[in-house]
């Protein structure tokens, strides 16, 4: 007998809740899949603990500010490699000076301070409770990693998470936009 009639027979789930349930195995899945490849990816290139680092902070800055959502399993793959990619493997080979560094991070901060949270459509709208709480988790993680930047300029992985501040803002900003144009 097929899980989901089972739901609906046994335990009197309503289509609804099985579609609920679907749709968070689907997205399980789907995630799931996609960080065994990247993480195989990043493995073969040697660069497996950066890849773990970037991971940490990217499901963080995702989880309390939000970001662009692709519509389909291959566009959200191929964004998320190059954004991965950039963050890990070219982004940090590039010098930039300090106090440009501090700019950029204000200017981050102040962005992801007035446009975030800006959650999936398919969640439900948080309340001013949360969006406050999610915005004190996202300014104290940008104000240590603003104090660790600041004192610690040239450490790779400092500065792997220093340029994953600066394109989640990017493509935060994207998000918002596109939001706005479409309201």
């Amino acid at each position: 007998m097929n899980f989901f009639v089972l739901l609906k027979s046994k335990y009197h789930y309503t289509e609804h809740e099985i579609k609920l349930i679907q749709y968070t195995l689907k997205t399980f899945v789907s995630e799931f899949s996609k960080l065994i490849i990247l993480g195989l990816f990043f493995s073969f290139v040697s660069k497996f603990y950066e890849y773990l680092l970037t991971v940490l902070i990217f499901l963080f800055l995702r989880r309390y500010s939000g970001g662009y959502h692709c519509k389909t399993y291959l566009s959200c793959f191929i964004i998320s490699f190059l954004y991965m990619f950039l963050n890990i493997m070219v982004l940090p080979n590039y010098s930039i000076n300090i106090i440009f560094k501090f700019f950029l991070l204000l200017g981050a901060f102040l962005i992801i301070n007035s446009i975030s949270p800006l959650p999936s459509f398919y969640h439900k709208k948080l309340n001013q409770y949360q969006i406050s709480k999610y915005r004190t988790y996202i300014d104290s993680f940008l104000i240590i990693y603003t104090i660790l930047v600041l004192k610690f300029p040239n450490n790779r992985f400092i500065l792997i998470g220093f340029w994953e501040i600066i394109i989640h803002t990017l493509q935060l900003s994207i998000e918002f936009f596109k939001r706005k144009r479409c309201i």
